[in-house]
């Protein structure tokens, strides 16, 4: 006898994997937030469901490809038009862009680029937030972020404050996303610049060298860059316009 179907199947909208669009939803979401093993053990623990790992991972991996194309397609067509917020693109916003490694099972360690979108208020949390990531280049990013920063409108907002460490892609995605950004420079990653330009100017360890950086990178904040120049003469990149100043 050849395989057969339960009309109960198609009753409960079960679908090619056999089981209901919730628990392939709460299974895919389980297997985007740990290791597929423990997620399937999560599942059965909440639901009752049994579950493969090996099949959640098909699932997981197959809502992550449809979603991606879903991004895609939207960005295609963000392109072709002035933005999707262009109403409220005046609303005060931030944009914080960075790379995050993951380890992948056949690859390797690889990093993934990400962005985080919010609104700002005065003196309180950031809201609306939203998110982009891409397992790819900076291009690749570049081009499948181009959806949620239309969706937000950040490419038309005039009031827009980009926090990141400096990373020259990162400069250039902003540069061709966002150039109206105001870009802010985080504290640790600005500290760790100017430990750089004290060790090269004044040499390594040196009292001269830990007084300078003490005296710029202090609890009150950071310097401006009128006060920290000198220092930063050896440090200079070859390509010209290259370095920016932030605030």
């Amino acid at each position: 006898m050849g395989p057969s179907f339960s009309p109960l199947a198609e009753a409960l909208d079960l679908g090619s994997s056999g089981y209901s669009p919730w628990i392939v939803a709460g299974a895919v979401r389980l297997g985007t937030m740990g290791p597929f093993g423990p997620a399937a053990a999560l599942l059965h623990w909440f639901t009752g469901v049994r579950m493969r790992p090996a099949t959640l991972r098909r699932l997981t991996l197959a809502a992550g490809t449809t979603v991606r194309q879903i991004e895609r397609d939207f960005s295609a067509a963000v392109r072709t038009t002035s933005g999707v917020e262009e109403a409220v693109a005046d609303v005060p916003r931030q944009l914080s862009i960075d790379g995050s490694m993951v380890h992948l099972r056949t690859e390797g360690w690889r990093e993934a680029k990400l962005l985080a979108i919010g609104n700002r208020g005065a003196e309180r949390p950031l809201t609306a937030l939203s998110y982009a990531a891409t397992l790819g280049t900076a291009a690749a990013f570049g081009d499948e972020a181009l959806g949620e920063l239309g969706r937000r409108g950040i490419p038309q907002a005039s009031d827009v404050v980009m926090v990141n460490d400096g990373a020259e892609w990162i400069q250039g995605f902003v540069d061709l996303h966002c150039p109206q950004a105001h870009r802010v420079l985080d504290f640790a990653h600005a500290a760790g610049y100017l430990a750089t330009a004290a060790t090269a100017t004044f040499g390594e360890g040196t009292d001269a060298g830990v007084a300078w950086f003490q005296g710029n990178a202090g609890s009150s904040g950071m310097a401006t860059p009128r006060r920290c120049w000198p220092p930063w003469r050896c440090c200079l990149p070859a390509r010209p316009g290259t370095l920016r100043w932030t605030t």
